[in-house]
């Protein structure tokens, strides 16, 4: 090999090397570039930051900086990537005409109730950790948080709230996630029948051979429940149980066949509501999932439900156990035939 080709070849290698090189480097750069949050003006509380989100907020930068601009509920859902790096964090409020003051002042540690923290007037920002919640069941995202204002409103916990909470996700539409996680196992869509005015608990026994066919409808499997509150079906269960998936459907039906929606939902929440005692919505509630033996060495599976007032369910008016006399004590067990192994 002469001279010459052995320059090119040396040229070449070290083109190859300069371009790698400058191409770690502006890498490097827009990973290390400083992060900017930008804050209502006055917002004094909790901030969450949830990451890639198909629906949720395009992405902005600044040069390479991302901006990260909290609305005033403090809970920004983003289509950012979660970033993992130790460049730095700028923190601003930001007025109505787009007027930026930095907040300098960082806490990472407890802020203990002193006097002289309580007399501290800067506004602070407080944490960053990051962390998992689960906005679809079976569908991960990670989020970071903060929390922002003086020691004093810090440490009297002036509008902080947890990532769950109403202020978080829990109001949130949950349409905004929609794309997540589009291999995890959802509930097979179901419509549940009752009987108008029907009021209590009522159970669905799966995968029994004597039991009522499997009916089906646009995709949808049709439950429906009979007076006594015990259904037995030849349809089996869903793969998987959620507690109030969207769809599922509730109906109240009448003798001519209406139906009439049952939209509202029981919360373990409305327990401690006073307000719930005299409210007539008729609510329902998915409440579990699991096996029961109908006779002895055999293991079935059984759904249980609620339906009724806020108030009926929640004193278990109308309650009745799968073993009771209104469940399955009095029923005739040859109806279980094949439904479980032993029997």
């Amino acid at each position: 090999m002469n001279t010459l080709s052995l320059n090119i070849k040396a040229l070449k290698i070290t083109f190859m090397c300069i371009t790698l090189t400058l191409l770690s480097a502006c890498s490097d750069s827009k990973e290390n570039a400083p992060t900017i949050y930008l804050i209502p003006e006055g917002y004094v509380g909790s901030i969450y930051i949830v990451y890639d989100i198909p629906n949720g907020e395009t992405p902005k930068y600044e040069g390479e900086s991302r901006i990260y601009e909290i609305p005033t509920s403090g809970m920004l859902i983003t289509q950012m990537k979660t970033r993992y790096n130790n460049g730095e964090a700028l923190f601003y409020y930001k007025n109505d005409d787009g007027t930026r003051t930095q907040i300098i002042d960082r806490a990472t540690s407890t802020i203990h109730d002193t006097p002289e923290n309580r007399k501290y007037s800067k506004t602070i920002v407080f944490g960053g950790g990051v962390g998992q919640i689960e906005p679809l069941r079976r569908c991960n995202a990670t989020y970071k948080s903060f929390s922002i204002g003086t020691k004093s409103q810090l440490l009297d916990n002036i509008n902080m709230f947890d990532i769950y909470d109403a202020k978080g996700i829990k109001n949130i539409d949950k349409s905004i996630f929609d794309g997540m996680c589009p291999d995890r196992i959802t509930p097979n869509p179901s419509v549940y029948l009752i009987p108008e005015s029907y009021k209590g608990t009522f159970y669905i026994i799966y995968n029994a051979p004597k039991g009522q066919p499997a009916k089906y409808e646009n995709g949808s499997t049709i439950f429906e429940i009979p007076q006594s509150g015990v259904l037995l079906t030849q349809a089996s269960g869903s793969p998987v149980w959620d507690e109030n998936p969207p769809n599922w459907h509730y109906y109240y039906v009448d003798n001519n066949g209406s139906k009439t929606p049952i939209t509202g939902t029981w919360s373990s929440d409305s327990r401690n509501k006073s307000k719930n005692i005299n409210d007539t919505e008729i609510v329902k509630f998915h409440t579990s999932i699991g096996g029961f033996e109908p006779v002895k060495g055999c293991s079935a599976r059984v759904q249980e439900f609620a339906v009724g007032t806020t108030a009926e369910i929640n004193s278990g008016r109308y309650y009745f156990g799968i073993y009771d006399e209104k469940g399955i004590k009095n029923m005739d067990k040859a109806l279980f035939e094949g439904a479980c192994s032993g029997f």
